[in-house]
């Protein structure tokens, strides 16, 4: 469940960076609705975890947030490749990108795409279990269970399912993603376009 308080707002405009995620590989607009969660709601998110892809996808479907939801706009002129979400590999481009749209899902496909190909250019040392996580299922299952006994106690480590993903990041196999295509498609409304790409140099 989502806080009350966007009830109380108009519109939503999500500014997501284009980043690595230890946990489930990457967080762009989809994965910023979990930080609208309530505690309780983001608890049972790690704990029951098997599908916490579908369930990220799922989160963005909530009309309270689905109807106030405007804009998506990345400025991707720097790339967080590997580990995230807050340290890692970080790439700063010689053209910086700038994606726009009013679809998140078609948004998340191109920022995807883009920080996928920035990972494959990080240096392998920065690829490896502990450097980047989500490329090791068993590492990111200990990380997880961890989050989860911080946020309700250890029994909820103990418990907590194993979570499935694909190692190597792969945008036609991303859970999230055909989740969110099942649910929405590429366009939230059908006057929606796809993302508006600008390309700029590097300052």
């Amino acid at each position: 469940m989502l806080p009350n308080g966007l009830k109380e707002v108009d519109h939503i405009v999500s500014m997501p960076r284009c980043r690595r995620h230890a946990l489930l590989g990457y967080t762009l607009t989809m994965k910023s609705v979990v930080g609208n969660m309530r505690y309780d709601t983001r608890l049972e998110y790690h704990h029951a975890d098997k599908s916490i892809q579908e369930k990220t996808a799922e989160a963005n479907t909530i009309p309270t947030h689905l109807q106030k939801q405007r804009l998506v706009i990345t400025a991707a002129d720097k790339v967080l490749a590997t580990f995230g979400p807050d340290l890692g590999h970080v790439f700063s481009p010689p053209l910086g990108l700038v994606i726009a749209s009013r679809s998140l899902t078609a948004h998340d496909l191109v920022s995807l795409a883009w920080l996928l190909m920035h990972w494959r250019k990080a240096p392998q040392i920065n690829k490896q279990a502990l450097t980047d996580p989500s490329s090791s299922q068993f590492v990111s299952n200990i990380a997880n269970r961890v989050v989860a006994g911080i946020q309700g106690g250890w029994q909820y480590s103990f418990t907590a399912e194993t979570m499935q993903h694909s190692p190597l990041p792969n945008i036609w196999r991303d859970r999230t993603l055909r989740r969110v295509f099942e649910l929405m498609g590429v366009y939230q409304r059908s006057s929606c376009s796809l993302p508006r790409l600008v390309v700029r140099s590097g300052c």
